[in-house]
């Protein structure tokens, strides 16, 4: 179908991206093509998981605590590791980062933490992730230092994070 304005699109059942583990890593593919005077323009692919995430908790200190992921509703054990730059020059590391991801899935690992001191990762990585069923953990780059309280530096970070999210 086609969209000339914004419009919100309904999926009557879809099937659910899952974690490794508890079901299979569902990914709909979606093309866009924005179209101008009749004539394609430009054109892009995703692959897109429908899934819902939440992490309930309550206080750690007390008796009870809990701090659990729930995907889909159901309640999941995450099993991973931390996830630091493979290369200091970003371009060349594809194929070893698609290979330590693979390591990941031979160790039935199910989550990986992208550490927030090192940088944020090529589409392809979260693409792979997504394929293979691995919940990412993302920290922000600014999460280990103290930064400056000032407005600049927070409306600069308010721009980070919205774009990070989305990504």
């Amino acid at each position: 179908f086609v969209l000339d304005r914004e419009e919100e699109v309904t999926i009557e059942k879809p099937k659910l991206w899952n974690i490794r583990g508890y079901g299979k890593p569902n990914l709909y593919k979606i093309k866009v093509s924005l179209i101008s005077n009749g004539k394609v323009v430009e054109t892009k692919t995703i692959k897109y998981g429908i899934r819902k995430v939440e992490l309930k908790r309550s206080s750690v200190v007390k008796k009870g605590g809990k701090f659990e992921f729930h995907i889909n509703g159901k309640k999941v054990f995450l099993l991973g590791s931390n996830w630091v730059p493979i290369e200091a020059i970003k371009h060349i590391d594809d194929e070893r980062m698609l290979k330590t991801l693979d390591m990941l899935v031979d160790l039935n690992c199910n989550c990986i933490r992208v550490w927030g001191g090192g940088t944020y990762e090529s589409d392809l990585f979260y693409e792979k992730c997504d394929e293979l069923g691995i919940l990412v953990w993302q920290d922000f780059m600014m999460g280990c230092a103290v930064y400056p309280q000032v407005e600049e530096f927070q409306n600069r970070l308010r721009e980070e994070v919205v774009h990070i999210v989305k990504h």
